[in-house]
């Protein structure tokens, strides 16, 4: 319970403060306890959604790309 309630605070922190949480994760990152991992990923979670490119290179994901909207038809029979 009190991981879960680290990762909740730090995703709420990290709304005003992205970086400075990001730069909390990475310290963290070489902890090899498995707890500490599933803080990272759980506390980086809404950055994630939101592409921020610290999160996503500290998480070993690619960087957010530029997407485009294919030209889409449903034809009905």
């Amino acid at each position: 319970m009190v991981r879960r309630s680290v990762a909740n605070n730090l995703n709420d922190i990290a709304k005003d403060h992205p970086d400075r949480v990001v730069e909390t994760l990475a310290a963290w990152r070489n902890a090899r306890h498995p707890g500490t991992q599933w803080i990272i990923g759980h506390a980086a979670r809404t950055l994630l959604k939101q592409g921020h490119a610290g999160a996503l290179t500290l998480l070993d994901y690619p960087p957010a790309g530029r997407f485009q909207q294919a030209d889409f038809v449903i034809v009905l029979q």
